[in-house]
């Protein structure tokens, strides 16, 4: 565990850098455009924690996944606020 925003940061940078670049462009999209609708929540009730509680089980998920589920829908809470910082 990181017990600050820096680390945390800095870790899921590290992490998202390792993967090759097709996948890496694919996420930036798919995190840009729910970046996008989430800055309309106020008309679609879409919010960054909503969209990460849906998506979560189709993008983390694995059979092998030993993370609780609360923190893998933070970590894309993470990724779908914070997209630019991410990927940009």
């Amino acid at each position: 565990s990181y017990p600050n925003v820096q680390e945390r940061n800095s870790a899921l940078r590290s992490v998202l850098d390792e993967l090759p670049v097709h996948n890496r462009a694919t996420l930036e999209s798919l995190f840009g455009y729910l970046h996008h609708v989430a800055s309309f929540s106020h008309l679609n009730f879409m919010s960054s924690s909503t969209l990460a509680k849906i998506f979560t089980p189709f993008i983390l998920r694995t059979p092998s996944c030993n993370l609780p589920i609360d923190t893998e829908i933070d970590v894309l809470d993470r990724l779908i606020q914070n997209s630019n910082l991410y990927f940009g």
